[in-house]
């Protein structure tokens, strides 16, 4: 079982003007009024830094997209697949032609025209 992180310390990094020389304090340091002395011995004084928000992201789970069709009338379809029997075309051939006419087509002459011109 995986967990995330029940709590977090931040430390903020501040550069002395004079020697950019790193210091490193906690948010509830940068509250002192005094400051800190660096050391080529300038004193700095710190912006107050009365709160902070951290965010954890995790690396999201790559997820296949399947592209769905949207249904066709079945009035239609069993209408073309019926029209497409009686003409001579056994069950399955004409179930496969009469979703690839609903695909393009949106009523039934328009679907037969193309099942006979493709």
């Amino acid at each position: 079982m995986k967990t995330m992180p029940s709590r977090s310390d931040i430390q903020l990094v501040y550069v002395c003007p004079a020697c950019e020389a790193e210091h490193y304090a906690m948010v509830e340091e940068t509250q002192f009024p005094g400051g800190v002395l660096c050391y080529c011995g300038k004193k700095i004084k710190f912006e107050t830094i009365y709160d902070t928000e951290v965010v954890f992201k995790t690396r999201e789970r790559k997820t296949k997209e399947i592209e769905r069709k949207e249904e066709p009338d079945n009035q239609i379809l069993e209408d073309v697949i019926s029209a497409l029997c009686s003409v001579g075309y056994k069950n399955p051939e004409a179930k496969k032609k009469a979703l690839e006419a609903t695909d393009v087509c949106d009523n039934v002459e328009d679907c037969l025209n193309y099942c006979f011109t493709n």
